[in-house]
């Protein structure tokens, strides 16, 4: 998995940063693009939704696929949760399926209406979220922390009932720490890190079905950015 494709971002990084960056890369934290979660993006729903969560990582060549499913819940008017769990696998001999496991919540803090033309709203959020993920090859384990600030631009295109088109993005601010077998003294186990996600979603208050596609990046040098789908049911 990340063990197998940290050469290409060792370079000229201390080994707090490296460490930073696989932990949040292979955690939901950053294995995933962001969600449009209920209060993200100002919708209100009358029960449960559940999430399809896909990312695409490539590292020096190798590609490594992260699935999951998701559970999100309403708190409030205001504030919302989400669970996620799943599996990453990475194209590569003796390489095998790895848990990971996220808890995430967010509250809208700021909303201002007709801010880009009629119809359209600006949305500001905080966010926190806590992962963890096995790494493989090998039985090292990543946790994760990350604090965001998701801003949303809502366009509506035809009064209440129209489509919603959501461009949004969320600079986030994570610690990622691996656990495991290190030399005394060889090694420094957390570190921090900026992430920067985003992308494009739509929904409708008519339907139950609301899809995003995006991406999410550690800003590390070499890294290489996620590449996602997020595709929500349930909720209207």
């Amino acid at each position: 998995m990340f063990l197998v494709a940290c050469p290409a971002i060792a370079a000229a990084q201390t080994a707090s940063d490296v460490r930073a960056a696989i932990a949040l890369r292979a955690t939901p934290v950053a294995a995933f693009t962001p969600l449009m979660t209920p209060a993200s993006i100002g919708r209100r729903i009358n029960g449960a939704q559940f999430a399809l969560r896909y990312g695409l990582a490539e590292e020096s060549g190798l590609q490594t696929h992260s699935v999951a499913v998701g559970t999100l819940f309403e708190l409030g008017s205001n504030s919302s949760v989400a669970l996620t769990a799943g599996a990453s696998d990475a194209e590569c001999d003796g390489c095998s399926p790895a848990l990971l496991l996220g808890l995430g919540a967010d509250m809208r803090v700021f909303e201002a209406g007709d801010f880009a033309g009629p119809g359209s709203s600006l949305l500001v959020s905080v966010s926190g979220e806590i992962g963890y993920a096995q790494l493989k090859p090998g039985d090292n384990t990543a946790l994760s922390l990350g604090v965001g600030a998701p801003i949303a631009l809502t366009f509506t295109t035809d009064g209440a009932t129209g489509m919603r088109v959501v461009p949004y993005v969320t600079p986030m601010f994570g610690i990622g720490q691996i656990n495991g077998s290190c030399a005394p003294g060889a090694c420094e186990r957390s570190g921090s890190r900026f992430v920067l996600g985003g992308g494009v979603g739509v929904w409708n208050p008519l339907t139950s079905i609301s899809a995003s596609v995006g991406v999410s990046h550690v800003m590390i040098d070499g890294g290489r950015p996620v590449y996602g789908v997020n595709v929500i049911f349930g909720g209207r």
